[in-house]
């Protein structure tokens, strides 16, 4: 809100990355400040970077992907049951291997080789993060492995959603979790951050979704908040917001606020 009370001429470009940027803050970044937002993807086991968007490409390009793999890592989508590697377009675990030795990977974590062995799987280091590469090599994050959650036998994964979400004029900021549910096993639940001065029901949240996204992936439940739980990375803590999300709904059904 105060972008305006600042000389931002020397600002070039905005390099982000360490956790999926949300396609809306990207065209808003560009629009307010008339610079790219550029996407990048790496670990920390991974030395940082595995991929970035080229500087001056396309706006399909840095709205939706992670960019390209370095040149220091080969990068694949592997499936997360076989270990094979998956074709364009498919969704998949984000895996990385070294071009020559030491060129990206970690030794090991640090007096855990067990750790160790179940994330560097022949030579592949397993991020344990969702995605997809097309045709042209790009890479597409879609969401986390531990994050992702079953409504009626289907996997949902939460970005798509936030993404949708974040569409709406009031919303500032979401996060979509996971929450038991007794016929379907397991329903979203959306933690919503609305915009200064606004005010919503989570009714108009659902209702948004509704016959625009797969049923499937409309979320069940809405939670209004002010901030949500942070790592000291700056990344959602959605474990907490999820035995919040349980905690509330279990008030509800022995009849608590």
């Amino acid at each position: 809100p105060d972008v305006n009370k600042y000389d931002l001429s020397s600002l070039k470009r905005i390099e982000c990355s360490g956790a999926p940027v949300p396609r809306e803050l990207i065209r808003k970044t560009k629009e307010k400040l008339g610079i790219p937002l550029m996407n990048a993807y790496g670990l920390s086991e991974a030395s940082g970077l595995s991929t970035w968007v080229p500087y001056g490409d396309t706006d399909e390009h840095v709205e939706k992907s992670v960019g390209l793999p370095l040149p220091h890592c080969e990068l694949a989508i592997l499936d997360p049951d076989t270990g094979e590697i998956l074709p364009p377009g498919k969704e998949g675990e984000i895996c990385t291997k070294e071009v020559f030795p030491g060129s990206q990977h970690m030794k090991g974590y640090y007096k855990q080789p067990e750790l160790t062995k179940e994330v560097i799987k022949d030579g592949w280091l397993h991020s344990g993060d969702l995605g997809k590469m097309d045709e042209d090599g790009y890479v597409y994050i879609t969401g986390r492995i531990k994050e992702m959650f079953t409504v009626g036998g289907f996997n949902v994964s939460p970005p798509e959603i936030e993404n949708f979400i974040l569409a709406h004029p009031k919303v500032a900021d979401v996060a979509v979790v996971g929450v038991p549910d007794e016929r379907l096993g397991e329903v979203g639940a959306a933690f919503v951050k609305l915009k200064k001065g606004e005010e919503a029901t989570p009714e108009e949240i659902i209702d948004f979704c509704k016959g625009r996204i797969a049923d499937i992936k409309v979320p069940r439940y809405v939670f209004f908040v002010e901030d949500f739980p942070l790592t000291p990375q700056g990344k959602v803590q959605k474990f907490k917001l999820r035995e919040e999300a349980i905690r509330k709904l279990s008030g509800r059904s022995r009849g608590l606020k």
